[in-house]
């Protein structure tokens, strides 16, 4: 059941797409504004936020004349969550792109960055509402519509 306040979280969150697009300051903005939720290292999920090291990167990264990112941190050091992020965003924000997730095999692919990203669109408020609405598909099949 939707509470008045997501509503009204909702619709605060869809009149702001627009600022969205903007570079790395929309990410940023897209990250104050919706909270996406990610797997928490105390169990459930919390909301992200970039740690300063982390937000320099995410900027070169956006902000770069890259047509192709990768970030090379050490293990267990959020470059699958970041990535996830980014490709959530871009999903939200740019309709007329087709998105892709590479990784070093099918499985990481499916097991860890599909799941990753369709677990973000799932546990955050705004994303959820759309996916409950018929907005965003998601499929077993690895696509998100």
């Amino acid at each position: 059941m939707t509470t008045e306040t997501e509503k009204r979280s909702t619709k605060k969150a869809v009149s702001k797409v627009a600022s969205w697009r903007n570079g790395s300051a929309g990410f940023f903005q897209w990250l104050e504004d919706v909270k996406p939720r990610v797997p928490s290292a105390k169990g459930g999920y919390e909301a992200y936020e970039p740690g300063p090291l982390e937000r320099i990167e995410i900027i070169k990264a956006i902000d770069g004349d890259f047509r192709t990112v990768v970030f090379c941190w050490p293990r267990r050091h959020g470059k699958t969550l970041v990535a996830a992020l980014i490709i959530v965003w871009r999903f939200l924000t740019r309709k007329t792109q087709t998105i892709g997730i590479i990784a070093n095999s099918e499985k990481q692919i499916v097991d860890t960055a599909f799941k990753t990203v369709a677990s973000i669109l799932r546990k955050t408020e705004y994303t959820a509402s759309l996916i409950k609405s018929g907005a965003i598909l998601i499929s077993d099949t690895g696509t998100i519509q």
